[in-house]
């Protein structure tokens, strides 16, 4: 479950980037303003998820994405949602 919302968060950010890469396509941005986005990306978001997803315990990874909504409580086990006990915030464990 944590690989799947890593792949949802990282996926919703490489949108964004994607869309830099477009302004930059059609002129809207110079390729040094791409260069710093291109940097901003890899030591931001794609550091900050990493490190959620792959470093920390996934049952960190999880609980964060039951509470921010990346993950839906139907498609996460109900023991596992029961096991990750204060994790998961009230209104998660109650759906579950």
């Amino acid at each position: 479950m944590a690989a799947e919302a890593h792949e949802r968060e990282l996926s919703e950010a490489m949108n964004k980037l994607y869309e830099q890469f477009q302004r930059w396509r059609g002129d809207d941005i110079s390729v040094f303003e791409l260069n710093d986005k291109l940097h901003q990306f890899h030591n931001g978001i794609a550091r900050e998820l990493y490190k959620r997803y792959v470093i920390m315990d996934p049952d960190f990874g999880v609980a964060h994405a039951l509470n921010h909504g990346i993950l839906g409580v139907e498609e996460v086990r109900e023991d596992l949602v029961n096991a990750l006990g204060n994790l998961v915030g009230s209104d998660v464990a109650k759906n579950s």
